[in-house]
């Protein structure tokens, strides 16, 4: 077992391209051009820092309009990762997982009748980014997994370049709290965030029988007589199952030029009938699935306006009649019993809406104020790729999900023995 007060600030020392610092300056070089993403060299070194204050007041790395227990974080952590990842500080990684999970560090991982969790010395420590000397109760089985992650070698994979390195072990670390990073992965419904995130870079496997053979294996095992129910309809894979579509070079760049968060933002709204035309903003949520790795909507909704892909709509009857229509009938028949104006109970909301532009427009002037952030569209460009990344993610969430349970589980394994 590894202790807290062993780990110093320690260097990763994998042999994947992302640990050669030669190639630091290539990637700074890609990110300065975008406003949202800082120059490395200006980051906070700690991600209590980096959050300023946007967190939970008592998880401060946590989503404050969700409960603590979700281990949902309250931004996207991703471009601060990748420089601690870059840098090698193992330390700093280690304590952003642990703050992740500390209001809801699992089941069997602590005794009922040590210390409570709290503003402790040892927590304390771990907001500043350093692993106390004596660990807290809950953590020591985090930090042996958060190293295993760490330190499982990214095998099994072509055309894994510098920053597709890097960004298979942020996916990696950002997946830790909540999973899959194992042989869970192929469940159907599994999280679709990396096969979203990895979707610029043209990896493939090196041997898709030798995955197909150990997925189906476990696939086996798992609907056997003591396997879950959740298991039982699941069809073995196949080699075209695991064989990612040509990439197409121009969409890759495109995707390349956003944050991770944002690939799997983009997929979402692919997904949601929403793309095909004007809709309010909070219609451009993302799923909850994207909102777990720390996803802010509203934050990646300007993002994807700064590249190109969605715009603001500014025909004030287009605006009024989406707010408008996105409301519940019940909410427009109270706005029409508010006002006295007589309606069918059957009728649409289609038709409410239109009595009240007739008979009370300042209802509908108020609903488009509170609004705020508008109503928009999607932009030729963004609908076709995010067409593209949908159908990219959807193949290649098979190939990820493979490649975790023939290589990425047994490393770990293998490092937690």
């Amino acid at each position: 077992m590894v202790l807290a007060g062993q780990l110093g600030r320690t260097s990763l020392t994998h042999t994947d391209p992302y640990s050669r610092g030669v190639q630091k300056e290539m990637f700074l070089s890609r990110c300065t051009k975008h406003a949202w993403i800082v120059r490395m060299a200006q980051l906070p070194s700690t991600a209590v820092e980096f959050a300023a204050g946007r967190g939970h007041p008592d998880y401060p790395l946590l989503s404050n309009t969700n409960s603590p227990n979700a281990r949902i974080p309250c931004m996207d952590f991703s471009t601060w990762l990748q420089h601690q990842l870059r840098s090698g500080d193992e330390e700093a990684i280690m304590s952003y997982i642990l703050q992740i999970v500390e209001a809801n560090p699992g089941v069997g991982l602590a005794i009922e009748a040590e210390s409570p969790r709290g503003e402790s010395k040892e927590i304390r420590s771990i907001r500043s980014g350093k692993l106390p000397a004596s660990s807290p109760w809950w953590a020591e089985s985090w930090i042996e997994k958060i190293r295993a992650v760490l330190g499982a070698p990214l095998a099994g994979l072509a055309g894994l370049g510098t920053v597709a390195s890097l960004e298979l072990r942020t996916a990696l670390v950002i997946l830790t709290p909540l999973g899959p990073v194992d042989e869970f992965a192929l469940l159907p419904r599994s999280d679709p965030y990396l096969a979203a995130a990895m979707s610029p870079h043209d990896v493939k496997l090196t041997d898709p029988r030798f995955v197909v053979d150990r997925a189906n294996e476990y696939l086996r095992r798992m609907q056997g007589p003591t396997g879950a129910p959740a298991w039982e309809d699941i069809s073995p894979l196949t080699v075209n199952d695991v064989t990612p579509p040509v990439l197409d070079p121009a969409m890759a760049r495109r995707l390349a030029n956003l944050p991770m968060g944002s690939r799997a933002h983009l997929a979402d709204l692919a997904r949601r009938a929403f793309l095909r035309g004007p809709a309010a903003a909070s219609n451009f949520a993302a799923f909850y699935e994207t909102r777990c790795r720390g996803y802010d909507p509203a934050t990646g909704l300007k993002i994807l306006r700064q590249e190109g892909l969605v715009k603001v709509v500014t025909d004030s009857g287009i605006v009024r009649n989406v707010v408008a229509m996105g409301r519940l009938k019940p909410d427009l028949q109270e706005m029409l019993d508010g006002a006295g104006i007589k309606y069918p109970k059957s009728a649409p909301k289609r038709r409410l809406v239109e009595l009240l532009e007739i008979h009370a427009s300042h209802r509908i002037d108020s609903l488009v104020e509170e609004q705020g952030d508008g109503v928009h569209e999607p932009t030729d460009a963004g609908r076709a790729i995010a067409d593209w990344l949908l159908a990219r993610a959807t193949v290649t969430s098979r190939v990820w999900a493979a490649w975790m349970a023939a290589y990425l589980a047994p490393a770990l394994e293998m490092r937690r023995d």
